[in-house]
């Protein structure tokens, strides 16, 4: 009986200890969502400046004051600054999915994804 017991009590404190596993792997996965969303958010001033950095290092260029080398830093400024928001939104996929894992409804991911308030264009078509 005591043997019953003691492994009735191990076996609360196991679930007990998954519980509070899962609880701090929910949060974690929800302040990585929050992190990549915020980062993302942060970088499109940047992706808007090199974007403006490039416009105007092309008008430079036809006005004859910069130099096709300038274009160049500036286009790869852009793609730079370009890369990194994906890498934040690609962050974000992933730690969304990860989050829905962890919550135990991986099947609302799309669900979410759809309602997203950003869209990712598409940049590749078939």
């Amino acid at each position: 009986m005591a043997s019953s017991n003691a492994q009735i009590r191990q076996a609360d404190l196991s679930e007990i200890e998954v519980s509070d596993n899962l609880l701090l792997l929910v949060e974690k996965n929800w302040h990585d969502v929050n992190n990549a969303q915020s980062r993302y958010q942060a970088l499109q001033s940047n992706v808007d400046l090199a974007a403006e950095v490039l416009r105007l290092r092309r008008l430079g260029l036809q006005e004859g004051v910069n130099t096709t080398v300038d274009v160049v830093q500036a286009q790869t400024q852009s793609l730079k600054a370009r890369t990194e928001q994906a890498q934040a939104a690609n962050d974000y996929v992933q730690s969304l999915a990860a989050l829905m894992q962890s919550c135990g409804t991986p099947l609302a991911f799309n669900a979410y994804l759809n309602a997203a308030d950003i869209q990712l264009p598409t940049l590749y078509t078939e």
